[in-house]
């Protein structure tokens, strides 16, 4: 299933027919996303692919006035027998991988793991071609077809899932905007399972109180490959374990780590096909076109509610509000340059599903005495439970 989740959200749609969804087989997390005013787009059937491009500037823009940037989700595959020794070889690296020997050992193991990621980062910038990535997330497994270039000292990327109509996003140096090829249509940028393989990969990304450990070598989907894990050392945050090819320095897998331990989702590399003539789908004039429409400008003079408790990696990028009929829906949204939330406040509601998280994105509420609150995006719920820490709950 491919879902995408918008930042315009509402608190009171119907929460009995999210449930009747939820039934009839979809996805848990649609439960609190359909009761919030999420937007959900589900897809069955077989792709059929076109060898014309995708979205035309005339088109127009969706956005509305809470767009923003967005961030991502994550998921895993369970691919052949190679690639189930690869995954018990990489638990156990996992276990290890928080502990050194020795101050000296440590500082060795944190450069060499940098070295490595900035080669990973810079052979992803330059890479060209074509590669078949496997979302998954434990409940369902999705396949996306990506295509990289680079050009002008720009680094492209064009997401289209292979099932069902075709969709997907494009981004220039991170940058971007959601297509529907069925509907001839773009949009604003939403989070999607996906986007966390660019932020991670691109290589002007800045890391924020993560540790970077090297911890050690092993075999993937028939690739050779280093593992480098990312760890949050404010351990609210999702951490991450990057398989990186020996050979071409590019990426054949990311999973996303739980604070807990466990892997809330990955993604996969089936199938690599580098092309130096590769023709990028999509030109510049469209990228500038889309981002040089009208939209409503972040704002820069807010702070945060003092009612709410921050991960120190966090600083707010916006503020505003969504105008639901006659209702008022205030937020504020944070990101750690990796990720990103959403916290929205409103009249109080009845909260029958408190909290729901699917793959890497999480959805808590919480009622206080006169408003209603919600966590809405990709950070585990620990993290959301801290953010609404300071707030008693009222039934």
């Amino acid at each position: 299933m491919f879902f995408k989740l918008t930042k315009l959200t509402g608190f009171k749609a119907s929460v009995e027919g999210a449930v009747r969804t939820v039934l009839r087989g979809l996805q848990g997390l649609l439960l609190i996303g359909l009761s919030l005013g999420l937007s959900v787009s589900v897809a069955q059937g077989s792709p059929e692919r076109s060898g014309d491009l995708y979205v035309t500037a005339e088109a127009g823009s969706a956005r509305d006035t809470a767009s923003f940037n967005p961030a991502a989700h994550t998921a895993p595959a369970t691919l052949g027998q190679d690639n189930a020794v690869s995954r018990d070889e990489t638990q156990s690296q996992l276990s290890s991988a928080t502990t050194t020997s020795s101050p000296s050992s440590s500082s060795s193991s944190l450069s060499a793991c940098l070295d490595e990621y900035a080669k990973l980062q810079q052979a992803y910038f330059n890479a060209r071609g074509q590669l078949t990535v496997v979302s998954s997330d434990g409940n369902s497994m999705e396949p996306f077809m990506l295509l990289r270039s680079m050009a002008g000292g720009n680094s492209y990327s064009f997401w289209e899932h292979l099932n069902g109509e075709i969709r997907g996003y494009a981004l220039r140096n991170g940058k971007g905007f959601d297509f529907n090829q069925g509907q001839r249509a773009v949009d604003e940028l939403n989070w999607h399972p996906t986007l966390i393989w660019d932020r991670l990969l691109d290589k002007d990304t800045s890391l924020k109180d993560y540790v970077c450990v090297f911890t050690g070598r092993a075999r993937l989907a028939g690739h050779k490959v280093s593992l480098l894990r990312l760890a949050p050392q404010d351990g609210m945050r999702y951490g991450y374990l990057i398989a990186k090819d020996d050979e071409s320095s590019l990426p054949v897998e990311i999973a996303i780590l739980e604070p807990q331990g466990g892997i809330a989702g990955r993604l996969l590399v089936v199938d690599t096909k580098l092309q130096p003539d590769l023709e990028f789908p999509i030109d510049d004039a469209t990228f500038d076109r889309f981002e040089q429409a009208p939209v409503r400008k972040p704002d820069n003079s807010a702070t945060p509610w003092p009612e709410l408790t921050l991960p120190r990696a966090f600083e707010l990028i916006d503020a505003g509000f969504v105008q639901v009929g006659t209702e008022r829906h205030d937020f504020q949204e944070f990101s750690d340059g990796l990720n990103s939330f959403r916290v929205y406040k409103a009249a109080r509601t009845s909260v029958l599903y408190p909290a729901l998280n699917n793959g890497t994105i999480s959805i808590l509420r919480k009622n206080a005495a006169n408003s209603e609150y919600a966590v809405v995006g990709e950070v585990p719920l620990r993290l959301a439970e801290l953010v609404l820490s300071k707030i008693n709950a009222v039934r």
